[in-house]
């Protein structure tokens, strides 16, 4: 499964070698999801607009599961802001630990842009070799309210755009969108059973309702698998 997701990076981080792409997120659809991403980046982007912010400013987080997962759309997401000066972090309800250990391969996010849950831990001298030991104990859960928590102490600066895909993420959007000057949120909406998955409402994992309730009023981007995506996987 790791060979599919490098492989899938390899091909998306070929797109953006040159200075710019003819069409920066090719497997995305023309509609408004996709045109308030490219807006977005644009304003932020142009430095002699009125809402330009410069790259120390261009922070960018996305929860993992079931919002990147390796899909083809999300991947060229994520190429195309570092393209454009953006710092992305993975900010995760998983273990930071096991997320560490494949972010750089697959999604391009190094290990110390990685936010996630995580147990206690303590350092050791053990034969004469210091070790860091984990301990069953946990310490932080990085989901919910914990998300902002998280971002406020690992990275350090509110971010201007967060990606999410269920309620787990609900605190994280608001959070990043609620600040000053330009914000963009969006909700990956799992609806396309027959390309991947269909759920929100009335599923037991990823649930996702007050997202959708809120995103209109919040002005969010709610991106459609099956409307926006014209692949999921490469």
């Amino acid at each position: 499964m790791i060979s599919n997701f490098l492989a899938a990076t390899a091909l998306v981080l070929g797109i953006f070698s040159g200075a710019a792409a003819a069409d920066a997120l090719p497997s995305w659809k023309g509609g408004k999801a996709k045109q308030a991403i490219v807006e977005f980046v644009k304003q932020v982007t142009a430095k002699s607009g009125p809402k330009f912010l410069p790259p120390a400013q261009r922070i960018a987080v996305c929860d993992n599961d079931g919002t990147l997962w390796a899909e083809q759309p999300m991947l060229e997401l994520l190429a195309f802001l570092r393209a454009n000066g953006f710092k992305t972090f993975i900010v995760s309800g998983g273990g930071i630990e096991f997320m560490r250990v494949f972010s750089e391969r697959v999604y391009g996010v190094p290990p110390e842009q990685v936010v996630g849950s995580y147990v206690k831990m303590k350092y050791e001298v053990r034969d004469g070799k210091p070790v860091v030991v984990r301990s069953p104990e946990i310490d932080f859960i990085d989901d919910k309210g914990g998300k902002p928590v998280g971002i406020d102490r690992f990275i350090g600066r509110r971010p201007i755009l967060a990606c999410g895909n269920s309620d787990g993420d609900f605190e994280m959007l608001e959070y990043t969108t609620s600040g000053p000057g330009p914000r963009l949120g969006l909700i990956v909406h799992h609806d396309d059973a027959e390309r991947e998955y269909a759920y929100d409402r009335k599923s037991p994992v990823g649930l996702l309702e007050r997202g959708l309730d809120e995103a209109p009023k919040r002005s969010w981007a709610v991106v459609s698998m099956k409307d926006d995506w014209r692949k999921v996987y490469d």
